[in-house]
């Protein structure tokens, strides 16, 4: 009914995969079945929950401090000092740097056309327009300089620092940054549209902000990385993460108001059916995907598709938990009446 091709969900309860499937297909030529453990999709800017774990892994080796100065990590270039508190690791990874972000230039035709992370940055550096902490604005460039700060910190490309401390340990072996290697090519996903009642393949873009819009990985890859998030830093044994440095992945560091949900390191909360969700969806290039969380009940889900429909992934999200996590309907209160003093308090930015 959506005209979407082929998608691969994993549901995970703490440490264990309870189910991964696929349906219909990666590529309408060759109908190849979607493979929940071997299909890989571009999952978009999921990928900025892998610069934010990262990120909060280099803290814990003593390379970054997430509260201080970020350009004591740049090179080649540094952030103006246009406000009085300086751009922090933590405010990048929660969208709250008080940078403005610009969507142009920040794709390329061919995979030999994307610049270094460092030179992208120097040249679309853009101006600091409200203190830090102030403002939720959703930075692709602001979470690919903190990506950046992680690499010139550990002195390793931020896709070499990922594979050797999230997705090897975790044996996410078959999830890539940018491109993936030529043994793994028969296994993409293509992309459509649906247009003029046939599905149309949609030209598969690079992204310069790679490390926050670009990750190759399969739905299985992706239930290991759901578990260490759900088990508090650990995964068969191997530790990644402490629990304290889990927990402040998880925890809401910006919101416009207390009763508001608002954004952790790399997440974003909201509150469907009573519960507190941890999310991130990813799109582009024809591809949908998102990661959710839900954090006190220790069960999370990934899915991915090759359908630009962007309304399956809320739909999906309710079914699943009107189906195991249904609201609990309470009684409705009366409306009240405020007077303007009162009413001020509700008055600002959302």
């Amino acid at each position: 009914a959506r005209h979407v091709p082929g998608l691969a969900v994993t549901v995970v309860q703490r440490d264990r995969q309870l189910t991964g499937k696929g349906y219909g297909v990666a590529d309408t030529e060759t109908m190849r079945p979607v493979d929940p453990g071997a299909t890989l999709f571009d999952v978009q800017s999921v990928a900025k929950l892998v610069v934010a774990t990262s990120a909060v892994i280099a803290a814990e080796k003593g390379s970054v401090d997430l509260d201080a100065d970020v350009n004591q990590y740049l090179e080649g270039f540094e952030l103006p000092s246009t406000h009085e508190d300086p751009i922090t690791l933590a405010a990048l990874l929660t969208h709250t740097s008080g940078l403005e972000d610009r969507g142009t230039g920040i794709t390329s035709q061919a995979l030999a056309e994307v610049p270094a992370i460092g030179s992208f940055l120097m040249r679309t550096l853009t101006q600091r327009v409200a203190p830090p902490f102030q403002d939720l604005v959703y930075s692709d460039q602001g979470m690919t300089l903190a990506a950046f700060a992680v690499q010139t910190a550990a002195g390793i490309p931020f896709d070499e620092y990922a594979r050797l401390n999230v997705f090897e340990p975790l044996g996410m072996n078959d999830t890539h940054y940018l491109d993936v290697p030529e043994e793994l090519k028969q296994h993409q996903a293509r992309s459509y549209s649906f247009e003029d009642g046939q599905l149309v393949p949609i030209q598969h873009h690079y992204w310069n902000i790679w490390p926050s819009s670009s990750l190759w990985t399969t739905a299985k890859d992706m239930s290991r990385f759901v578990s260490l998030h759900l088990s508090g830093g650990s995964l068969d044994g191997v530790r990644l993460l402490s629990k304290d440095a889990t927990e402040r992945l998880h925890t809401r560091h910006f919101s416009y108001h207390p009763e508001m949900a608002g954004v952790c390191l790399g997440f974003f909360e909201r509150v469907e059916n009573g519960h507190r969700l941890l999310i991130h969806s990813g799109g582009g290039s024809g591809f949908l995907s998102e990661m959710m969380l839900l954090p006190e009940e220790g069960v999370g889900y990934f899915l991915a598709y090759n359908g630009y429909d962007g309304s399956l992934i809320s739909a999906f999200r309710s079914a699943f938990l009107d189906r195991f996590y249904p609201a609990q309907h309470e009684t409705l209160i009366n409306t009240v009446n405020l007077d303007a003093a009162e009413l001020d308090a509700y008055e600002g930015w959302y």
